[in-house]
């Protein structure tokens, strides 16, 4: 059995999400840096140290095991071309920074960009721009567990499907604190629970139509989604929501804007 490490600075960030800036603390797995911003970041370093830094999510996943902590640092700016399968279970991916140093991950072809098959797994503080080809999704949960926070997420005139699905396996997911925004004509929908999914619960989720509008709904039931706990939902600017039959549970929208509606069929 590996040993228990011990990190008196934690990863080491000063801004950004919770694993990467709380300290000290106490870990049984690695961690492991992304950060092309760096000088001497390449995918040729052993990117357990903050500066020499890997260069890909891609050489990340990779080198990481189950546990582990992905370490993005503030102002890391990726294209992703390849869909980056994360099937570690427990694995981190954490975002330094705020605003606009904030780390960003841009599609540039048609995959689920991050395609989350592994239980457990974290994806927090993390900004998504619009993407440049059609993905099928930014990010695809298919494992059990996942939560998601602060995540944002922009919708182009190329985000033509979603940019956020569940999809079989996706049961007791979370999504918090975090935001979907139309930014361009076509953009479809924001959300989508593709296949029947259980235990979703989602908190302090923002919905907004922008100038553009969605061209489908920005929260898509094409399964049911059963059990949901949905609190603090905010539906701006014409972001309707869809429930099919059998969906069952609470949805809480706080705040309801440009005759954003929930069609929900009992």
């Amino acid at each position: 059995m590996s040993s228990i490490r011990s990190y008196k600075n934690g990863a080491g960030g000063s801004a950004g999400a919770d694993l990467a800036v709380l300290s000290p603390t106490y870990q049984s797995g690695n961690y492991w840096y992304v950060g092309n911003t760096v000088a001497g970041a390449s995918d040729a370093n052993a990117g357990t140290e903050r500066a020499k830094p890997l260069l890909t999510s891609a050489q990340a996943n990779t080198n990481a095991a189950a546990g582990d902590t992905i370490v993005y640092l503030a102002g890391h700016s990726e294209i992703i071309g390849t869909s980056v399968v994360l099937a570690h279970a427990g694995l981190s991916l954490v975002g330094e920074g705020t605003g606009a140093s904030v780390p960003r991950f841009t599609c540039s072809a048609g995959i689920a960009m991050f395609d989350i098959t592994g239980a457990s797994i974290l994806l927090d503080n993390l900004y998504f721009p619009a993407s440049t080809s059609v993905p099928t999704a930014r990010v695809r949960v298919g494992g059990a567990s996942v939560q998601l926070n602060a995540l944002q997420f922009d919708c182009g005139s190329s985000d033509t499907n979603r940019a956020l699905s569940f999809v079989t396996g996706a049961a007791q997911a979370t999504l918090r604190n975090s935001r979907f925004t139309s930014v361009g004509a076509g953009a479809a929908v924001g959300i989508e629970i593709i296949n029947a999914t259980a235990d979703i619960s989602m908190d302090m989720v923002t919905l907004d139509g922008g100038s553009f509008g969605w061209s489908d709904y920005a929260i898509k039931g094409t399964a049911a989604a059963t059990r949901m706990r949905w609190k603090r939902i905010y539906q701006l600017n014409g972001s309707h929501i869809l429930l099919p039959t059998g969906s069952t549970g609470t949805v809480n929208v706080i705040s309801a804007t440009g005759d954003s509606r929930c069609d929900w069929t009992p």
